[in-house]
C-alpha cells in the first residue's frame, strides 16, 4: 500500500510539473485566432467590430477542419517521436498537411461564394463590409491550416516548455501587429495583422520543431 501511494505522489508530481510548464500554451491557444477581436475592441466601435465578428465566425468554424485533424493525430504524433523515426514522421505531417489543407481550402472556398448571398437574410450593409474581410482571414486559415494539425508538436515531444513558449511569442507577434495596423487601416487592418501572424507562426514553428524535436 505504501508503495502503491509513494507511485501515486510520483505521478502527481510529475504532471504537475509538465501542467505548469505548459500552461502558459494552455491559457493562450484558444486566445490567439481571437486577439484580433479583442484588440479591435480597444481602437473601434462595437459596431464595428461585429462586423468584423461575423466574418471572422465563419473562419474559426472552418478552423474545426484542422483541429479535429490536430486531435486524431496527436497519439500518432507522440509514438513516432518517441521512436525517433524521423523518417515516417516527415511522410506522416506531409500526408496530413496536404488533407488538411484540402479539407480546408474546399470549405473556405464553399463559404467565399455562399457568404454574399447573406446578404438576402440581413437588413444593413454587414454582408459587404465584412465580405473583404472574410477572404483576407480565409487566405490566411488556408495557409495556417498546414500546420495546426501539429502546432502541439512540441507538447507533444514532451517539450512544454517550448511549447509555451513558441505560443506566447506568436500571440505577442499577434497582437503587435494588430496593434500597428488597425490605427493604421481600421478592419482590414486587423485582417492582414491575423494574416501574417498565422505566416510567422508557421515559421516559428518549423524553426522550434527543427531545432529541439530532431537534437
Amino acid at each position: 500500500k505504501l508503495y502503491k501511494n509513494k507511485k501515486i505522489i510520483l505521478w502527481i508530481i510529475k504532471h504537475f510539473n509538465f501542467g505548469s510548464k505548459s500552461v502558459v500554451h494552455g491559457l493562450l491557444s484558444e486566445a490567439y485566432i481571437r486577439v484580433d477581436i479583442l484588440m479591435l475592441g480597444l481602437f473601434l466601435s462595437d459596431s464595428k467590430v461585429g462586423i468584423y465578428s461575423f466574418a471572422a465566425f465563419f473562419v474559426e468554424g472552418i478552423y474545426q477542419i484542422p483541429v479535429v485533424l490536430r486531435n486524431i493525430n496527436n497519439p500518432i504524433l507522440v509514438k513516432l517521436i518517441n521512436k525517433k523515426n524521423f523518417k515516417n514522421l516527415y511522410t506522416f505531417i506531409k500526408k496530413i498537411s496536404i488533407i488538411s489543407l484540402t479539407l480546408t481550402f474546399i470549405a473556405a472556398f464553399i463559404t467565399v461564394n455562399i457568404y454574399p448571398y447573406l446578404g438576402y437574410f440581413f437588413q444593413n450593409d454587414t454582408i459587404d463590409l465584412s465580405y473583404p474581410i472574410l477572404k483576407i482571414l480565409l487566405c490566411g486559415m488556408i495557409i495556417y491550416s498546414i500546420i495546426v494539425p501539429f502546432d502541439y508538436i512540441l507538447l507533444m515531444a514532451n517539450m512544454p516548455s517550448y511549447q509555451s513558449l513558441y505560443m506566447f511569442i506568436i500571440i505577442m507577434i499577434n497582437i503587435a501587429l494588430n496593434y500597428i495596423l488597425i490605427p493604421i487601416y481600421g478592419l482590414v487592418g486587423a485582417a492582414i495583422a491575423t494574416f501574417l501572424s498565422f505566416i510567422s507562426s508557421i515559421i516559428i514553428l518549423i524553426l522550434f520543431s527543427f531545432y529541439k524535436i530532431k537534437k
